[in-house]
């Protein structure tokens, strides 16, 4: 399964809910019948380590379950989660 713009599937807590967009419930049926999820996305991270959270339960939710074992995961060098380009600075 490839997810292209996958930044469009988003979902938060809200107190003890989770908002989730109808982007990102219906990623959550089609990712959970994949046998392999690739999400694309050339739009940075910003910062809200809760959206982002949820928005690794769509590739692996029993793997991205709590906070601390992300933070470990998305600060691998070599992770097997993650490709990150980055621009070359000009110069």
């Amino acid at each position: 399964m490839v997810i292209d713009e996958a930044h469009k599937c988003s979902a938060r807590t809200a107190g003890k809910e989770v908002r989730r967009t109808r982007r990102y419930q219906l990623a959550e049926r089609i990712t959970a019948q994949a046998n392999n999820v690739l999400m694309l996305t050339a739009t940075p991270h910003q910062g809200d380590e809760d959206q982002f959270e949820h928005f690794l339960r769509l590739l692996d939710p029993d793997q991205f379950v709590g906070g601390e074992i992300n933070k470990r995961i998305i600060s691998m060098d070599h992770s097997p989660w993650f490709l990150r380009r980055m621009k070359e600075s000009g110069g």
